[in-house]
């Protein structure tokens, strides 16, 4: 049984890895250092084909070149500096895109509808300045002209270190609906991959972020198919927003800047396996035992999750069983009825779904 079941795992990654089709990838490190561009009106590309696309509202200055910076990183040899730049200045909204993708996805093969994009971060320094209000945010996009409004977005707050997968609305259709805690904490001065997927065959969105994946119902009332042509990606980048409250004029603010390195666009066939179905940071608050177990599974946690339901899936997905619980932090699950073999418990806590693996005796 368990040779089997290594074929078959085999196989899966084998399909995985064979169908996985790398359409973009982009290092900087064959660009100018200095500016990456010198055009703030999303007119004339910038190095790479970017387009630097820079929010100026009245009776504010026009944004300076150093706002998208090209630069040398000691891990990563070259990297893109995001900031906002002029020390004088309150606000910065600097959007850099990457325009036409849809023309990458048109080469993909048949078949593969999940379009995979990854990036490295560097989270730049946390935010101290004594200000009223001051908000600043990296937001990575893709967009959809047929949406007029974002697939898919991911913020992270450079003042306060929250991760935040963000959800939109084109008219009553909802585009991404987060069914788990949409946000997560990350240190400071720290490089990060950042991951997500874009499932159009399932309907489903994945933000892999470090500790945590989070997964989002995508054009969950969409009925038609083929949906990767009628919502397909026309351009991905990035937005720097920076916004300072200060009462008094003359004063010096903090430079606030994050890095962007190592951005991959990829069409796979499927979600790759590690992915489907986890919460690694949850997963890891929980212990279960005795595992491997034959009657009773103790589950329990140090951190007051409070479990509601649990699930019991087999190895090939099939619902074999749920059970209810009044909000408890610590739990006896009977599994006495359950065959020898390998399972996954799905705990539904005030916090989303953790999943965690059990083999019964």
């Amino acid at each position: 049984m368990k040779k089997k079941l290594f074929i078959t795992a085999v196989l899966l990654l084998q399909t995985y890895f064979l169908s996985a089709q790398v359409l973009y990838t982009e290092n900087f490190n064959n660009y100018n250092l200095g500016n990456l561009g010198t055009d703030f009106t999303g007119t004339i590309p910038a190095q790479g084909g970017w387009i630097t696309d820079f929010l100026h509202f009245p009776n504010q200055s026009l944004p300076g070149n150093n706002h998208a910076t090209v630069i040398t990183d000691v891990s990563k040899v070259k990297a893109l500096k995001l900031s906002n730049g002029d020390p004088w200045e309150r606000f910065t909204d600097a959007k850099i895109y990457q325009p036409n993708i849809n023309t990458l996805i048109d080469q993909r093969i048949a078949g593969n509808n999940v379009i995979a994009v990854e990036f490295d971060l560097f989270t730049g320094p946390k935010i101290i300045v004594n200000s009223q209000g001051n908000y600043n945010f990296i937001r990575f996009f893709i967009n959809s002209n047929s949406m007029g409004n974002n697939v898919v977005s991911f913020q992270f707050h450079t003042d306060t270190g929250v991760t935040q997968p963000s959800s939109y609305q084109v008219g009553q259709l909802t585009i991404l609906h987060s069914t788990k805690p949409d946000w997560r904490f990350l240190s400071h001065n720290t490089w990060y991959t950042i991951k997500m997927y874009v499932d159009f065959d399932a309907k489903k969105v994945y933000h892999v972020m470090p500790y945590c994946t989070t997964v989002f119902d995508f054009l969950r009332f969409e009925t038609g198919s083929n949906l990767i042509e009628k919502y397909k990606p026309t351009s991905l980048g990035f937005d720097f927003y920076s916004s300072f409250f200060i009462p008094q004029t003359n004063v010096l603010i903090e430079e606030t800047y994050v890095k962007i390195d190592n951005i991959k666009i990829s069409a796979l066939q499927s979600v790759p396996p590690e992915v489907l179905g986890t919460d690694n940071f949850l997963a890891q608050k929980f212990n279960i035992y005795p595992n491997p177990a034959t009657n009773i599974v103790n589950i329990t946690n140090g951190e007051n999750l409070l479990v509601n339901k649990v699930t019991i899936y087999d190895i090939a997905g099939k619902q074999l069983s749920t059970q209810t619980f009044n909000n408890e932090a610590e739990i006896q699950l009977n599994v006495e009825n359950l065959a020898s073999g390998t399972y996954m418990l799905h705990l539904q806590t005030n916090e989303g779904t953790a999943v965690k693996k059990l083999v019964k005796k």
